[in-house]
């Protein structure tokens, strides 16, 4: 598989970068040992969580969803039940 490197540059609280880097180690080690399990996020949208992502062009990734660039922009919803194990959950609020 071909590897690509790409460089974001992310805003939120301190405490909301820190929550975002434990689960950016936590994926790492699941690639590592290779295992294939399950992460939950939880974003609180109506909250502080209010993270930004920029590309390496400074544009927003919000917006390749206005632009139309990308075609992945609906939200998938997953039945309780289905889902299998959880061995990590991240809370950003």
């Amino acid at each position: 598989m071909d590897r690509v490197e790409k460089v974001y540059r992310i805003s939120g609280t301190p405490e909301q970068l820190r929550i975002l880097e434990k689960m950016f180690i936590h994926m790492e080690y699941l690639g590592t040992v290779g295992a294939s399990r399950n992460i939950l996020v939880q974003v609180d949208g109506d909250g502080g969580a209010h993270l930004r992502f920029k590309d390496e062009d400074g544009l927003y990734l919000s917006d390749y969803i206005k632009d139309e660039k990308t075609k992945n922009t609906e939200q998938t919803v997953v039945e309780e039940g289905r889902v299998g194990a959880i061995v990590g959950r991240y809370s950003f609020e």
